[in-house]
């Protein structure tokens, strides 16, 4: 089977209907003159439609948040993020955190990877990246050090959209959990190094510039995060980049200027034909 990659959705499609006999009703035999309700039979169809709502991937933003020009050549969050709102330290809808990335396997595949790369950096004069935004290569690359896995998060599926489901701690002995990747070493996402790569907001503008033509974003070499096995996996998990290390930007001192800098951090789903087929 080829490797599918969707950027932040998708979707395979297959639909099972199972049923059972018919509904007619069955009146026992009786008498011409008499009819004995005890006797009496019925037949009620059971049906049930199972769909299949696909492979996602959906995501909330990372902020680094503001810091002192000059005064550190690693950043890292600005501030952790706390314990949930339930009484197991998980999250519900109105609590449910930023820095969060969220696969749903409501499909056919017995397995799946989540793959990440990032776009070139830009620097602005403001958070609005205006038009003087202008790409920026300084930024040596960004490294994924640690998370924690929750069941639950955030859906954004065809049957069910935009939609949370309450985040629930899960340990090393949940059986169908995923497998995360960090234990040995940090994740590393690099630019790409292409000097004519395109911004986000250059992407942007030459779309809407030309909305029938597609331009893809530039991004690094992708590399892979997350990866459930067969029999692993199914409906919704969660990574939570929690501790203020849990995600750094390398930023040498001698490239740094006063500005607002970012990238778009891409997320691919897929089926690949070894988690398939193991």
């Amino acid at each position: 089977m080829s490797r599918k990659h969707a950027t932040l959705i998708a979707l395979l499609s297959a639909l099972f209907v199972v049923g059972l006999t018919g509904g007619d009703i069955v009146r026992a035999a009786g008498s011409t003159s008499e009819v004995n309700p005890a006797s009496a039979t019925a037949k009620s169809d059971a049906n049930l439609e199972l769909k299949d709502d696909g492979l996602t991937v959906a995501t909330r933003d990372f902020d680094f948040g503001s810091s002192v020009l000059g005064t550190k050549s690693v950043f890292n969050f600005a501030d952790p993020i706390p314990d949930g709102d339930l009484p197991d330290g998980g999250y519900s809808a109105d609590a449910k955190p930023d820095r969060l990335v969220t696969v749903t396997n409501r499909s056919t595949s017995g397995g799946w990877q989540l793959d990440a790369a990032i776009s070139r950096f830009e620097v602005s004069d403001t958070k609005t990246l205006d038009d003087t935004t202008k790409p920026f290569d300084g930024i040596t690359d960004l490294k994924m050090n640690s998370a924690t896995v929750f069941k639950g998060g955030q859906v954004n599926t065809a049957e069910t959209p935009n939609t949370f489901i309450p985040l629930t701690p899960v340990t090393e002995t949940t059986e169908d959990r995923p497998e995360e990747l960090y234990q040995d070493k940090p994740i590393v996402l690099e630019p790409p190094t292409d000097s004519d790569a395109m911004t986000p907001t250059q992407v942007a503008a030459a779309q809407k510039a030309d909305p029938t033509k597609d331009v893809p974003l530039p991004v690094g070499q992708p590399a892979t995060v997350w990866i459930a096995k067969p029999g692993t996996g199914f409906d919704a998990w969660s990574l939570l980049f929690k501790n203020t290390d849990s995600m750094q930007l390398d930023f040498p001192a001698a490239n740094q200027k006063v500005g607002y800098f970012h990238a778009v951090i891409v997320w691919f789903i897929s089926t690949p034909p070894d988690a398939l087929n193991p």
